[in-house]
């Protein structure tokens, strides 16, 4: 669609009167079966808790780390990658550093924390 066709589109839709809502349910209202869904799977979790921590120990270290892992989700918030340029010329951060000079950074770093 060109440029002047989608604007054409966009205004037909402006002159047109939103509709009033005629069914379903008011705003506001929670989706009943939605919440009746929740409080099964959250009554189910609560009484096989137990089950599952006493499970955990049987199983193997990946298998744990996994199971570990998706817990985890539903405790800590999600976190957003945020990229920084720490270069002032906005180069990548180790372009141009030969190997033996980052091997020193990485020694001297390593002394700094004790290491």
């Amino acid at each position: 669609m060109d440029k002047y066709a989608r604007s054409k589109v966009d205004k037909s839709r402006e002159l047109k009167t939103p509709k009033k809502k005629t069914g379903g349910r008011k705003a506001g209202t929670p989706n009943r079966i939605t919440s009746d869904i929740k409080a099964r799977i959250k009554t189910f979790v609560e009484n096989e808790f137990d089950n599952v921590v006493a499970d955990f120990s049987g199983l193997d270290a990946k298998d744990k780390v996994l199971l570990f892992e998706k817990f985890l989700n539903y405790v800590l918030p999600k976190q957003r990658w945020a990229g920084i340029d720490v270069t002032s010329d906005g180069r990548g951060l180790f372009e141009g550093i030969t190997d033996d000079e980052l091997d020193a950074k990485i020694a001297e770093l390593e002394r700094k924390l004790g290491k």
